[in-house]
């Protein structure tokens, strides 16, 4: 069965929620990015894009890049336009149990590199600059983070590319031409970093990525069991910490406890740093701002190692209802989702990653 029959088959719910949502304010007031109408007429014409010998990894990512974006749809009618923020990353989240039926079914696919390419489909066209006077480059700060995400993964460069490229084409834009230019500069590109390895070092900082309910205390364990030396940091444990009362965690947990927890933990962290100590940071760190306040105090002495921790949706929905207590609403999970940014190997020196219900061999 090829693959658009069988999203068609499995995932007709989905399909007519992209296609009742709209780019566009109304039949007049049409986007400038997107004046092609619905998501689901925008998927079409980006997967039309596609040829009939792309890869399975390609095909997948085309028809589940914007599958999200019914969930994240603001309309500012005030301001005369819809957006879509954070779409890119509440997709990857909503895309993991797609393609685990998609493996179950129809055969192996390389899920972390599509997931990867969903989460950062909006990078390359970013990462391209043009002047006033017409020049297109790429500038050396954006070539840098590009060398570093993906010179050991080139693969994955590749179906970034042809999928941000697809996705570019496959829409009525008013910045088409310039687009098509800026692409041109990026199909010439290839990132080398020169170095093709990084040292392991004695020194670790494991940082544990992911949304509640996604394994990250589970995979903590699984470190301390194989490393007793290392330093536990948890901001759950923080928050109850600071709880006097002996309440439940659901009833310990506020604004105000979290923030003193984030100042804890970043203490602690210190600590270990400044007396030469491994450790684990456990506190979301889903975030790449939220990750750039910890790593910027993470000195070169430290390998910096991230382990992604990628629960799909019915996983995490499944976890909360066995929990009595630290049952986070879903709600908020999804908005916690739409700022998940996965990490790459411009802010780490190694990253493994656990796609739940892939492969859960954590203990």
């Amino acid at each position: 069965m090829k693959i658009l029959e069988w999203f068609n088959k499995n995932y007709q719910n989905t399909i007519n929620e992209m296609k009742e949502c709209n780019h566009n304010l109304s039949d007049t007031d049409l986007s400038p990015y997107h004046a092609e109408g619905t998501i689901w007429t925008h998927t079409m014409m980006v997967y039309s894009q596609l040829l009939p010998t792309a890869s399975n990894d390609l095909k997948l990512a085309a028809l589940l890049h914007d599958i999200g974006k019914p969930y994240c749809q603001v309309i500012k009618e005030g301001k005369g336009r819809i957006s879509f923020t954070g779409h890119e990353h509440y997709t990857s989240f909503k895309a993991i149990d797609v393609l685990n039926k998609f493996e179950e079914e129809m055969g192996e696919i390389n899920k972390e590199n599509i997931l990867y390419a969903i989460n950062y489909h909006d990078l390359l066209h970013k990462s391209v600059k043009s002047t006033e006077d017409g020049i297109i480059f790429i500038p050396e700060e954006n070539k840098i983070k590009l060398n570093e995400m993906f010179d050991v993964n080139l693969d994955l460069y590749e179906l970034l590319f042809d999928l941000s490229y697809a996705d570019m084409r496959g829409r009525i834009s008013k910045d088409m031409a310039l687009s098509i230019e800026k692409y041109e500069v990026l199909r010439n590109y290839i990132p080398y970093r020169g170095e093709q390895t990084k040292k392991t070092k004695e020194l670790k900082a494991h940082f544990l990525i992911g949304l509640p309910g996604s394994g990250k205390s589970t995979k903590a364990t699984k470190l301390l069991k194989d490393n007793p030396d290392l330093v536990y940091i948890s901001i759950d444990d923080e928050i109850m910490n600071l709880n006097k009362y002996g309440f439940s965690y659901n009833s310990a947990w506020s604004k105000e406890r979290q923030k003193k927890a984030t100042k804890v933990i970043l203490d602690k962290m210190l600590d270990c740093i400044d007396n030469k100590k491994s450790f684990i940071m456990d506190a979301g760190n889903f975030s790449e701002k939220i990750r750039q306040r910890r790593l910027n105090h993470v000195p070169n002495s430290y390998e910096r190692v991230a382990h992604v921790m990628l629960a799909s949706e019915s996983f995490i929905k499944n976890e909360m209802k066995k929990r009595d207590d630290k049952n986070v609403p879903f709600e908020n999970i999804k908005d916690m989702s739409k700022d998940f940014l996965y990490p790459s190997l411009f802010e780490f020196d190694r990253i493994e990653t656990n796609i739940i219900n892939w492969f859960y061999t954590i203990i």
